[in-house]
């Protein structure tokens, strides 16, 4: 929505009046974000983001490895241009960037065929359960309170150490209540 206006149904995990509290500090955030995208990067963070980083930080608190990326190879055009909606990284994964419907919501030429190859090779080792995790030379860390190393999947793959912790810090403010039924 041009408006950058979230409505209930827009959200996975909150309500909306806590939603819009923590909303209205990501213009000062994202200075430079037209508010659409605003409304994109907030919703994703809202559903997805930190939702991943508050599970990755419990299970590093208890010693279970956690292993985060992020990815970020959008397509270059057709609806979903300059955004990386949910499951777009699959047809990587599962080295599908051949087929049409991939395009459709996800990178094509080159950088797909090239970054499919890294995926497949990571997730490989991930499934099945390698210590250390690498593909092409690119080493994917576990995730750590103290560095929050995540696997940043865009034109190159590379392990950035806290990606979005101003974003993760405004979300401090937001706790959800959890049910102990």
């Amino acid at each position: 929505k041009a408006d950058g206006k979230v409505t209930t149904a827009d959200l996975a995990n909150m309500q909306l009046e806590h939603f819009n509290s923590i909303f209205a500090r990501y213009p000062s955030l994202f200075p430079d974000a037209d508010m659409e995208a605003l409304r994109y990067k907030a919703v994703t963070a809202e559903s997805y983001g930190i939702p991943t980083a508050r599970l990755a930080e419990a299970r590093a608190k208890v010693g279970s490895p956690a292993f985060c990326y992020r990815f970020d190879l959008a397509p270059e055009d057709g609806p979903f241009k300059g955004l990386c909606v949910h499951t777009s990284e699959l047809p990587l994964v599962f080295g599908n960037v051949h087929l049409p419907t991939a395009a459709s919501t996800g990178p094509v030429e080159p950088a797909a065929h090239r970054m499919s190859g890294i995926m497949q090779g990571l997730w490989v080792d991930f499934i099945s359960g390698q210590n250390e995790m690498t593909a092409e030379g690119i080493a994917w860390p576990s995730y750590s309170v103290d560095s929050r190393k995540t696997m940043i999947f865009a034109d190159q793959a590379d392990v950035v150490s806290d990606p979005d912790a101003a974003e993760r810090e405004l979300w401090k403010a937001w706790q959800p209540v959890v049910s102990e039924a």
